[in-house]
């Protein structure tokens, strides 16, 4: 499903060539500049939790998807804008 491919914590969509997403053990997904953000508020010895189950981990796998096409990307964002207009 397309929607999978956002960020649920700054909710930017995944983009190839300028927005890379990484997974934890757990399997939610966020972009690696939220990863990365919430790493500098850690000691070297503490572990990160997911936000949404709160499982702690140690590190973080970095995804790469090659299947969203411009045109499905383009669905979406006038998905979201109709719903955005809707809820208005």
């Amino acid at each position: 499903m397309l929607y999978s491919i956002k960020c649920p914590i700054c909710f930017d969509l995944y983009d190839k060539e300028t927005k890379q997403f990484g997974t934890f053990l757990c399997g939610h997904i966020y972009c690696i500049q939220c990863l990365e953000e919430m790493q500098k508020y850690l000691d070297d010895n503490d572990m990160i939790r997911c936000p949404t189950c709160n499982v702690p981990t140690l590190f973080y796998v970095k995804l790469f998807f090659n299947t969203i096409t411009t045109e499905e990307k383009e669905n979406l964002k006038k998905v979201e804008k109709n719903e955005n207009v809707t809820k208005l």
